[in-house]
């Protein structure tokens, strides 16, 4: 039963299209004994029971929200940028330039921990971008 329920909150908040075209957001949902309550952007209250929602789901397909980050990503994927070889040897270097600054002169650290904090920036961005080519 629990999986249930789960399994219609995952679907709250999201455009869903039924298997005759419609297209609705559902918005929330009302148990009451063993009745379910959908309400939805198109104020339908659609119902079913707790025991028939894996049945009445069928019906129904989450549609992509176009503002949701893996769309998003998928719309700007041609434009993101490929970490090269020849950005890694110039990170390494501004890093190493970094060091040798904070080892003459200790006033530098805050800006070595901003340039880091800036390098993280951009090895998290390569990680995101070879995860995103890696599940295309």
């Amino acid at each position: 039963m629990h999986k249930k329920i789960e399994k219609l909150k995952s679907f709250m908040g999201h455009t869903v299209k039924h298997t005759e075209g419609q297209n609705l957001i559902f918005h929330t949902f009302k148990i009451d004994k063993d009745k379910v309550t959908i309400v939805t952007d198109q104020k339908e209250w659609l119902e079913t029971t707790v025991y028939d929602i894996d049945l009445f789901l069928k019906d129904f397909e989450i549609l992509p929200d176009e503002n949701h980050p893996t769309v998003i990503m998928e719309q700007k994927l041609p434009a993101l940028k490929t970490i090269t070889p020849d950005i890694t040897i110039k990170l390494k270097d501004i890093l190493m330039e970094n060091i040798e600054k904070v080892k003459a002169n200790r006033d530098y650290v805050h800006q070595a921990k901003v340039v880091a904090n800036s390098a993280q920036t951009l090895i998290n961005m390569a990680k995101l971008e070879i995860d995103i080519r890696t599940k295309l």
